[in-house]
């Protein structure tokens, strides 16, 4: 099987480009400008990347000229995983979900024309976890802010234009990854205090995430794409790993560095005000107890302490 995979430079995306790859999967990777304008993390990324994948095409980005031309003359595709989204700064007030909503299905239509006519078999578009209608979660699960309405439209779109053209449409969510390359968060936060020698704070306890090791994430990602390409249809899948209160989260994350980083990794709960913009429960539902079951969680956990114990966090 073959796929032309968008957002190799993020976080998530380099992890599924070597997912994928693992499966058997040959991966044509896209990033949105020359390689050699990538520095940091993003860099790291995507030299990752580039490493799992048969090709890694720079400057290219999902409709544009570019990706018609990749489409055309390097296929033919069996799927198009469109991983790549208009993130930028989504917690300013001006964010516009319309405008990011255009970048991430451009030509949508012209494109899934084409890959139908090349005998392609459809598209799997990466969700989130804070999109309207996803997981488990309170107030009745709408977006949670206006970049989770920017995703829930975009799936929307591209299923519809799938459906049109004859394609399966597939829609992977992704909660709260974790695992090395991460961008700063909460994870990143309790290991930077712990291999300090301080205790880490957990600032709102009470708040109930899902968080998933990437790699393990980037496995179910790769079966997913064998069965929407398989399969047909509509077909949609939110992986769930570690749920729970961050307090009761950040003492199993406790529990598993403490021989891996040599530390106390104490836990400090706070008790500010809940967060005004934020749901107290979103997480993803969806077990898969047959991977689950055989993955070798030692090694996520020592991918994650080994990155910020090398100081790469």
């Amino acid at each position: 099987m073959r796929v032309l995979l968008t957002g190799a430079s993020s976080f998530t995306g380099c992890w599924f480009v070597t997912g994928l790859a693992e499966a058997g999967i040959e991966v044509v990777a896209t990033c949105r400008r020359p390689r050699a304008t990538y520095g940091g993390l993003s860099r790291r990324r995507l030299d990752r990347a580039a490493a799992a994948a048969a090709a890694l095409v720079e400057g290219c980005a999902f409709g544009d000229e570019r990706f018609m031309a990749v489409l055309a003359a390097d296929g033919p595709f069996d799927l198009v995983c469109h991983h790549g989204a208009d993130v930028g700064d989504f917690r300013r007030p001006d964010y516009d979900p319309l405008a990011a909503l255009a970048a991430n299905t451009r030509n949508a239509a012209t494109v899934l024309e084409r890959l139908a006519a090349g005998g392609g078999r459809g598209i799997v578009v990466t969700g989130s976890v804070f999109e309207a209608d996803t997981g488990i979660g309170d107030a009745g699960r709408p977006a949670v802010n206006a970049y989770g309405l920017a995703k829930t439209l975009t799936w929307q779109t591209l299923r519809f234009h799938a459906g049109r053209s004859g394609l399966a449409a597939g829609r992977f969510v992704v909660p709260h990854p974790i695992g090395a390359l991460e961008k700063p968060g909460f994870v990143g936060h309790l290991l930077q205090a712990w291999l300090a020698g301080r205790p880490a704070e957990v600032r709102h306890p009470q708040l109930v995430r899902d968080l998933v090791h990437v790699d393990f994430l980037a496995a179910a990602y790769a079966g997913f794409c064998h069965e929407v390409a398989a399969k047909g249809g509509t077909h949609s899948l939110g992986p769930s790993g570690m749920t729970g209160p961050l307090g009761l989260l950040a003492g199993r994350i406790a529990a598993e560095m403490r021989p891996r980083l040599d530390r106390p990794c104490l836990v400090a709960p706070a008790d500010p005000p809940l967060p005004s913009d934020e749901p107290l429960v979103r997480c993803n539902a969806d077990r898969l107890a047959p991977l689950d079951a055989t993955w070798p969680w030692s090694r996520s956990w020592d991918r994650l302490a080994e990155f910020y114990r090398c100081g790469q966090g």
